[in-house]
């Protein structure tokens, strides 16, 4: 039996996505203006709950497979190293590095 699994946040980013960030089936199905985004937030507050995140990676797939982009939020960019998955981006205080999914 799976367990339950709770993103911290999911948002609807209702703005036109840019052509150039569409699929190659989306650009030939529909109108590139058309798709909205879906945000997924992943909220660390230090180095070993980032550890203890990295240590259960379907915790987080649960929600980001639903995802456009998916974030990690810090509050301090030192609590990620070299560790950030592929497709994530990271957001902190001090900046943004993005990564499309």
């Amino acid at each position: 039996m799976g367990r339950d699994r709770i993103a911290d946040a999911i948002v609807l980013d209702t703005w036109a996505t840019a052509h150039h960030d569409l699929t190659e089936s989306e650009k030939l199905d529909r109108k590139w203006g058309e798709r909205q985004s879906v945000h997924g937030f992943e909220v660390k507050v230090s180095r070993a709950d980032w550890l203890t995140e990295l240590r259960d990676p379907e915790k987080a797939e649960a929600w980001a497979r639903y995802c456009h982009y998916f974030w990690l939020v810090v509050a301090d960019k030192t609590i990620v190293h070299d560790d950030l998955p592929d497709g994530w981006g990271s957001s902190s205080r001090t900046g943004l590095a993005c990564a499309r999914r």
